[in-house]
């Protein structure tokens, strides 16, 4: 069956306080209330694997329920990322499968599939980046980042260096202008550390410093 339409009806739920498709309404669930709306104009509803519902009857075009709390994690877990609230153990098994697609279409549909789903979980999919080897597909879209990260760390590693190395000049006795003169930074940057310094001597404490700047 050819799909026609598909339709997130979720959110957050961050003012709402949890999820609205699961809230008990009358001891029913919210999404238990649309499909008795939906029977009562006459559409049959059949469940055809766990979280899945076929809506048949008089529609324009194919239409399916899918409750992604109700879904196999295993037979379905492309369907259980797509969400704003991914579970770590879902995107792990799912960046695994992509592992054993070979067919284009198959790698284009699923790499749809982890843009969203990485573009609305990326604090979970940085921490998997981490811990694990990515994907390259992962690789790629998280590519920015990465080079980002990669900058800081550089620049971060680059301005501990020069306040070791200001230290030991200020150590020396070597006033602000003789370190800029040095070590060819400018006077203003030289200063700064100095100042920071002071208030920390004679224990000059790197890491505050850099902190502080």
């Amino acid at each position: 069956m050819k799909l026609g339409l598909i339709m997130l009806a979720a959110g957050n739920s961050r003012r709402f306080g949890s999820n609205k498709l699961l809230y008990s309404i009358d001891g029913m669930p919210m999404y238990r209330h649309i499909f008795l709306e939906l029977k009562k104009e006459g559409y049959i509803l059949k469940k055809m694997y766990p979280g899945i519902y076929y809506v048949r009857g008089k529609v324009p075009f194919p239409v399916q329920v899918v409750v992604t709390s109700q879904l196999e994690r295993k037979a379905h877990c492309s369907l259980r990322v797509l969400t704003t609230q991914v579970e770590m153990q879902d995107a792990e098994l799912f960046l695994e499968q992509i592992h054993y697609l070979e067919s284009k279409n198959e790698r284009s549909n699923i790499d749809s599939v982890l843009q969203v789903s990485v573009n609305a979980n990326k604090q979970v999919y940085s921490l998997l980046r981490r811990q694990n080897e990515m994907c390259e597909a992962l690789r790629e879209l998280m590519k920015d980042e990465i080079e980002k990260e990669l900058e800081n760390k550089l620049e971060q590693g680059e301005k501990l260096q020069l306040i070791r190395q200001v230290i030991k000049k200020l150590q020396k006795g070597n006033s602000v202008e003789e370190t800029s003169d040095m070590l060819e930074e400018e006077p203003e940057n030289i200063r700064k550390i100095y100042e920071i310094a002071a208030t920390m001597a004679p224990d000059y404490d790197v890491e505050k410093i850099y902190q502080k700047l």
